[in-house]
């Protein structure tokens, strides 16, 4: 369970960010019963492309031949890696981490566009818009495991299973049904995520949860949570290029 490149457990690799942005696996776990290299998983650490930086998520990809006592002993591994990222790695998703993000999406169409291309700004509003329901869908299905979880947990009242315990049992009875996409919790990340970014748009700290909230009532309700150029436009898209260009200089950092 070590790192292939410093040798260290996880709760002493040196390397976990360099983890994250090469083709390199944190770990390589071999078999339970035979060293067959087919039966051996790796655990990576990835930039988390949903949530952007400065998260980081850690993926299990099991072997062509794995049993499911080769995954069962995988999945420790994970846990490990898992808990060092939390405990050394990951930060809180800031303001200026937004618009960096946003300042680096700029860039992307700068480069397939052209930097003084027409439009780009709406471009860009569509792009954060898109960014933002993607949050909120996360946490409205957070939400909705919740919900699920504390029904489970008032039909259960002699039962000492936790809140925690509860959600697992939805998240393992989703994946057991074939709901993949919907068997995943984040602990409401999404939506602290997404408030980041209306921050950054210039929105007020009770605007950005009033807009979460309203998204996420309508998400669950399967409507769509946003009008067109809305809540970024192009005017909020400009400014937060303007204003992330302006801090990027000042400070010399460049991440989001």
């Amino acid at each position: 369970m070590n790192c292939p490149l410093c040798l260290e457990p996880p709760e002493r690799c040196g390397c976990l960010e360099e983890l994250a942005t090469t083709s390199t696996p944190a770990a390589i776990v071999e078999g339970s019963i035979a060293p067959d290299p087919e039966r051996c998983s790796a655990v990576w650490v990835r930039e988390d492309a949903q949530h952007g930086l400065p998260y980081l998520t850690v993926v299990l990809e099991p072997g062509a031949k794995a049993t499911v006592d080769d995954v069962r002993l995988a999945v420790g591994a994970l846990i490990r890696w898992r808990n060092a990222v939390n405990a050394r790695v990951q930060r809180p998703f800031t303001e200026d981490a937004a618009l960096a993000a946003i300042l680096r999406i700029h860039e992307q169409l700068a480069d397939s566009l052209g930097e003084g291309a027409r439009g780009i700004h709406v471009a860009l509003a569509r792009e954060i818009n898109s960014r933002l329901v993607e949050l909120l869908r996360d946490h409205a299905n957070d939400y909705a495991i919740q919900e699920e979880a504390q029904t489970i947990s008032a039909n259960e009242p002699d039962s000492e299973a936790s809140l925690e315990d509860s959600i697992k049992k939805v998240v393992i009875s989703r994946f057991e049904a074939g709901r993949g996409e919907v068997a995943r919790f984040n602990s409401f990340l999404g939506g602290t995520v997404a408030e980041t970014y209306l921050r950054a748009l210039g929105y007020s700290p009770d605007a950005s949860r009033q807009i979460r909230e309203r998204a996420t009532e309508d998400i669950l309700l399967g409507r769509e949570p946003f009008a067109p150029e809305y809540p970024a436009d192009p005017r909020r898209a400009r400014e937060c290029v303007r204003k992330a260009r302006r801090r990027s200089t000042s400070s010399g950092v460049d991440r989001g």
